[in-house]
């Protein structure tokens, strides 16, 4: 009875019909049941689904190769991108050059002489002159995120204390391909004399890779061998350069030399053979380059339209200003009228 719109009282009407009021609130509790009933179902079949995805978490390992390669390829920080790498064997597998390449180029959109962006710059300048021995994804992803000395035991700065490599500086420089600290850079690098293969060697690019790690002020280091027997750092020492300068005379002979030092060092302390090395190194150059003007490329167009929208505020601050001016000028105009 309190769903029936009543017209008046009882009282209001002598010839008040129950019958007829019966049949009202029947087809009234008719049409409430239906629309009760329509919205339970609609709760239920909600509710189904809402029980179906509530509290559902797919874990990452879970989804497709092919899904967590994606998601792993959007970080822009390398050390997200190592914590996440890390905390898996099948995540460690996922990862590749162009993931931790980009990952560093894109953490820094503007300057490229900051942060992991000038680390990547200067590994991959090395990699370019094919004067390291090349990193793999994972070292280079550690190389990124390095806090210490890798030097471990043959540390100069390790604290024999707490049996610690020394911490490195704040400079993000990876000298020689390698993460060391600045007292193995100072008395584990020698500085060769600029007529030391100064010219013919190549500018330590693609076409004519110079083949020598030099670094600032053509200082140079030995090559690391880790626990593992792995070697990390220059393919040729101080020790085989040096020899090269004392054996030859003619630039030609001295570069022909080298080029046997360097073939040498991939056939017995590399995990690539010669022709297997041209290759990935060439393809990692390829991935910073692409990844270098990506970059610049959406850097600029980034720019130009903050210098668009700055030069539509400017002008709209100007034509507002203008306005002003032009109304002051007609009231001047006005008072000077009625004087």
């Amino acid at each position: 009875l309190r769903k029936r719109q009543r017209a008046g009282a009882f009282s209001d009407d002598i010839d008040f019909d129950l019958e007829e009021l019966l049949n009202v609130h029947e087809e009234t509790g008719i049409a409430y049941r239906a629309e009760r009933d329509a919205k339970r179902a609609k709760d239920e079949e909600q509710a189904e689904y809402a029980d179906a995805f509530s509290g559902y978490e797919i874990a990452l390992t879970d989804l497709p190769a092919l899904c967590i390669e994606r998601i792993m390829g959007m970080l822009d920080s390398p050390s997200d991108l190592y914590n996440v790498a890390f905390s898996s064997k099948l995540l460690m597998n996922i990862v590749t050059p162009d993931m931790v390449i980009r990952s560093a180029v894109f953490n820094n959109m503007k300057r490229k002489d900051v942060g992991y962006r000038k680390t990547i710059a200067e590994i991959m300048q090395h990699v370019s002159s094919r004067s390291i021995h090349l990193p793999s994804p994972h070292r280079l992803l550690r190389l990124l995120n390095a806090k210490t000395c890798e030097r471990g035991e043959k540390c100069f700065g390790k604290n024999l204390n707490t049996g610690k490599s020394m911490t490195l500086s704040g400079t993000h420089h990876r000298t020689c391909g390698m993460a060391l600290c600045d007292n193995c850079i100072k008395f584990n690098s020698t500085k060769i004399s600029y007529n030391h293969f100064a010219n013919d060697l190549g500018g330590g690019d693609d076409d004519k890779p110079s083949r020598v790690a030099f670094a600032s002020w053509r200082t140079l280091t030995n090559p690391h061998q880790d626990d593992n027997g792995e070697w990390h750092g220059p393919l040729v020492g101080v020790l085989e350069l040096q020899q090269i300068q004392n054996s030859y005379s003619e630039q030609d002979e001295k570069v022909e030399a080298l080029s046997g030092f360097v073939q040498k060092a991939l056939t017995e302390n590399s995990n690539h053979c010669p022709s297997h090395y041209e290759e990935k190194a060439a393809a990692y150059s390829e991935i910073y380059q692409a990844a270098e003007k990506e970059a610049d490329d959406y850097q600029e167009k980034k720019e130009k339209e903050q210098m668009q929208k700055y030069d539509e505020s400017r002008q709209e601050r100007i034509t507002k200003r203008l306005t002003k001016l032009r109304g002051v000028h007609a009231q001047m105009v006005d008072i000077m009228k009625e004087c």
